[in-house]
């Protein structure tokens, strides 16, 4: 009796093993999209038409955050100033470039109190700045989050 249950689980469980290592491999076959190239130190990628200033979209009188973009080398620099009612606050850092597509780059700063995401959308000359996790270098009352759209140039 014990017989007639435990063959057709055992068969049952090698059969869904089979399964699973075939649908790995069929994953793994798969080629990979063109779409995103990510970014390698090898990478001839201009980003001139990034530098500039840009303005918050929610600046107003009295209350203005402001992001800088400057070359350094091979990478991007940024000067981030927040003025804001109980918050001036300024972040110089390095940008460490992710990926680029056609019309997107984003880029990372990474520091121990401080981690954010830069997403440059380049035919809206804007930057959508995130905090990836809590970005504890920021005072109490400050926000660097949000779409900046650049200036025109003068």
């Amino acid at each position: 009796m014990l017989l007639k249950v435990a063959l057709p689980v055992v068969l049952l469980w090698i059969w869904s093993c089979s399964r699973q290592t075939s649908q790995k491999e069929e994953i793994k076959e798969q080629p990979v999209s063109d779409s995103v190239k990510l970014a390698a130190p090898s990478d001839n990628v201009s980003y001139e038409v990034l530098y500039g200033i840009y303005q918050h979209e929610n600046n107003r009188t009295g209350s203005y955050s402001e992001l800088e973009i400057s070359p350094m080398g091979n990478d991007l620099q940024f000067l981030l100033t927040l003025n804001q009612p109980g918050c001036n606050w300024q972040l110089q850092g390095t940008l460490a470039m992710m990926y680029h597509l056609e019309n997107e780059y984003a880029g990372f700063y990474d520091s121990e109190t401080c981690r954010l995401v830069f997403t440059f959308f380049i035919p809206l000359q804007q930057i959508k700045i995130e905090e990836a996790g809590i970005c504890v270098a920021l005072p109490p009352r400050c926000s660097v989050g949000g779409i900046y759209q650049k200036e025109n140039p003068r």
